[in-house]
């Protein structure tokens, strides 16, 4: 049997004045390294922020362990 994912995000979006982050979804299993790459200024700062729960997603969800996380401010860290 398949194990849930660590984390799971299905057709997040945020919007400020105009769409930053449109529709991603990802999953990350147990012991995968993911690494996030794009150009200054698309979103991915961003989606870390959603991430740790800094910034609250307009669209779409966040699931830890099989479970939706509505506060996950302190819970999550990242570095750059």
């Amino acid at each position: 049997m398949k194990s849930q994912p660590k984390l799971e995000i299905k057709n997040l979006s945020l919007s400020f004045e105009k769409e930053v982050i449109k529709n991603i979804s990802l999953q990350v299993e147990e012991g995968e390294i993911v690494s996030i790459i794009g150009p200054s200024g698309c979103g991915k700062s961003t989606l870390f922020n959603i991430i740790s729960g800094i910034l609250v997603q307009n669209k779409g969800i966040i699931k830890i362990n099989g479970k939706e996380e509505k506060q996950r401010q302190g819970k999550f860290g990242y570095m750059f």
